[in-house]
């Protein structure tokens, strides 16, 4: 599998993508191909055109959650929407320009997707 990490985003290849989109329409010629197609459609359902047109791993997304989520300890994105806002805070005061805008990013993507996880108000 081709991907590229930047600090918000694992990018999915589109070559991967086509992969999967092929797979996902294969004729169910048995038991193996209906389960690839079955997995395809699965691993496609947790994929997003980020706003900068890649697509990406919507690893908040309502695809991870319904498949995941219950592999995972109670109130990870919680704990991890803190700390992204901690070291938002903590670039933005120290000046790095870099680091906090692309915390302000993540920040982004967690604030927009929360609201899948939990029905409590989003504290900064």
């Amino acid at each position: 599998m081709t991907v590229c990490f930047k600090l918000r985003q694992i990018i999915i290849c589109y070559f991967f993508l086509d992969y999967l989109l092929k797979i996902k329409d294969l004729k169910h010629a048995g038991p193996k191909s209906q389960f690839a197609s079955e997995l395809a459609s699965i691993c496609i359902e947790m994929i997003l055109i980020d706003h900068d047109g890649y697509h990406i791993l919507d690893y908040l997304g309502p695809g991870f959650k319904q498949y995941i989520a219950s592999k995972l300890p109670p109130k990870i994105p919680q704990t991890a929407y803190r700390y992204v806002n901690e070291q938002s805070e903590k670039w933005r005061n120290e000046k790095n320009t870099k680091l906090a805008m692309r915390y302000s990013l993540l920040r982004d993507y967690f604030e927009h997707r929360m609201p899948l996880w939990s029905d409590e108000e989003i504290q900064s």
